[in-house]
């Protein structure tokens, strides 16, 4: 990942043009990924409340996309495991009409902790609040889950986008709890090619973890179906990334996209069996793209006198978080969910020397 940055005074020497900076407190620093063509940008601050578009855009083929964060594992109670969080949707808007070096309103989703939602992710030149129409997109957030049943992936039909090859997908819902102490998968984030995998759903009443959900198009995680290895992670849309459930340990961290391993224990052991990360996207190219989910948590006993452990983290961007295992001596937190995101993609207006303002010009 490349990150620029120059002095204004350095810029003005080069004769290189520097936008306007505003807002310095909340002004998004986009990040460079590649000058291409096309140029992509992203933008992965939750704090920001604004961003300053490329001096250079150009809306004619311009895609924009975002993921909606990814909700929180559930932090169990009682001697039963707790559920996956929901992954984020996903939304791309196509040719929008924006001002080249002008400053619109952003919203970053922000990953949920434990029992938490995620928050929506969107741009909106008319106001700082979820888009329902005009130049903008939008992507919902991953839902936490309640009780017994895991959280539902962000909306695709609650999502906003616009202009002709715009699209919208669901994210993955968390795994639900049928039996057992250990955690349930996170569900994967919502892509380009569909929507974000299912987070496993423990029914065989055991303690190993089950996987989290794969991104946009990929598949869900599995359920350990009473063994005593932690169940896989889905795979990405293409068949790959899936983190592998453990035997005696913490689950495998997923790769490109794919969900989180589940954790798990020997019989009688006492370690410690987190849920493995999900994977960050890379179904945009570029590195980017949809998170997997995270892997639920396991234990050494399904008696409860195991130690409890935590879920797995959701990958950015908008993997829900796999839900934390139980134990008599206490309950462990699920995984937080991943940040949502915003990538721009266009074709430079201008070729020539361009260097976006950060949002602290020393």
């Amino acid at each position: 990942m490349i990150f620029r940055r120059i002095a204004a005074g350095a810029a003005l020497a080069l004769g290189i043009f520097v936008a306007p900076s505003l807002a310095l407190a909340a002004a998004c620093t986009l990040n460079l990924i590649t000058l291409g063509p096309p140029t992509v940008y992203t933008c992965t601050d939750p704090t920001a409340t604004t961003l300053n578009v490329p001096a250079n855009y150009s809306a004619s083929g311009a895609d924009w996309y975002a993921f909606g964060g990814g909700a929180g594992g559930q932090k169990p109670t009682g001697l039963t495991g707790g559920v996956g969080g929901g992954g984020g949707a996903f939304a791309k808007s196509v040719g929008l009409t924006l001002t080249p070096g002008a400053s619109v309103n952003i919203q970053v989703g922000l990953g949920g902790a434990f029992n938490t939602s995620g928050a929506d992710t969107y741009v909106n030149p008319s106001a700082g609040v979820f888009p329902s129409s005009g130049q903008a997109v939008g992507a919902k957030a991953g839902q936490a889950g309640s009780g017994s049943t895991g959280g539902a992936g962000g909306d695709a039909s609650s999502s906003y986008a616009i202009g002709t090859g715009s699209a919208t997908a669901s994210g993955g819902a968390g795994g639900s709890q049928v039996a057992g102490i250990a955690g349930n998968g996170g569900g994967g984030a919502g892509g380009p090619n569909g929507t974000g995998g299912a987070g496993g759903a423990n029914t065989g009443g055991n303690a190993a973890g089950t996987g989290g959900g794969g991104n946009g198009g990929g598949s869900a995680g599995a359920d350990p179906g009473g063994g005593l290895t932690g169940g896989n992670g889905g795979n990405n849309f293409a068949g790959a990334g899936a983190g592998i459930g453990a035997t005696n340990g913490i689950g495998g961290a997923g790769t490109v996209g794919g969900g989180g391993g589940g954790g798990a224990g020997p019989v009688g052991g006492t370690g410690v069996y987190t849920g493995g990360a999900g994977g960050p996207g890379a179904d945009l190219g570029n590195g980017l793209g949809g998170g997997g989910g995270g892997g639920g948590a396991g234990s050494g006993t399904n008696t409860g006198s195991g130690v409890p452990a935590l879920g797995g983290a959701g990958g950015a961007c908008g993997g829900g978080g796999g839900g934390g295992s139980a134990a008599a001596a206490g309950d462990a937190n699920g995984g937080i969910g991943g940040n949502g995101c915003i990538v721009i993609s266009y074709t430079p207006a201008v070729a020539g020397n361009f260097v976006f303002t950060p949002a602290f010009v020393p």
